[in-house]
């Protein structure tokens, strides 16, 4: 059996977009510290229903509130995956990907890279799950 890749390497993979000509370049896999902040940006808090009274033990036993911040979410991961794109300013500069920049693309734009940032990692999980289940020769199950 081969050897354990225990750290991410720095691979891309660059995807077209919908308008001609354009495209952004993603990492192939976050590394752990990367995947973990941008869990923690989803989950925001979580919160106890506070009532003072009997009923708040069995609230808290039938619902956990938990505090999603999809917003900053959304905009978390694509600017943790997102490593390069060819868009370009009015002068014809090319811009630089920073959390300014992707906040101010059009929001069909931002939706479009969040999608296909989607779509890799599924793609991506799926591998994962299938050389999992995979048996070597020789091993007993």
């Amino acid at each position: 059996m081969g050897k354990v890749q225990r750290f991410v390497q720095p691979l891309t993979k660059r995807y077209d977009l919908s308008e001609a000509g354009d495209w952004v370049e993603i990492k192939d896999e976050l590394n752990a510290g990367e995947r973990e902040r941008l869990n923690g940006l989803l989950l925001s808090g979580i919160a106890f229903p506070t009532r003072g009274d009997e009923e708040e033990a069995k609230q808290i036993n039938e619902a956990l509130n938990v505090n999603m911040n999809m917003a900053e979410a959304k905009l978390g991961k694509v600017e943790t995956y997102l490593v390069d794109w060819s868009f370009r300013d009015d002068s014809g500069d090319p811009v630089d990907v920073t959390r300014s920049a992707i906040e101010s693309l059009t929001p069909d734009t931002l939706d479009e890279i969040s999608e296909i940032i989607d779509n890799h990692t599924q793609t991506q999980d799926s591998a994962k799950k299938a050389k999992r289940q995979k048996v070597p020769a020789g091993a007993q199950s």
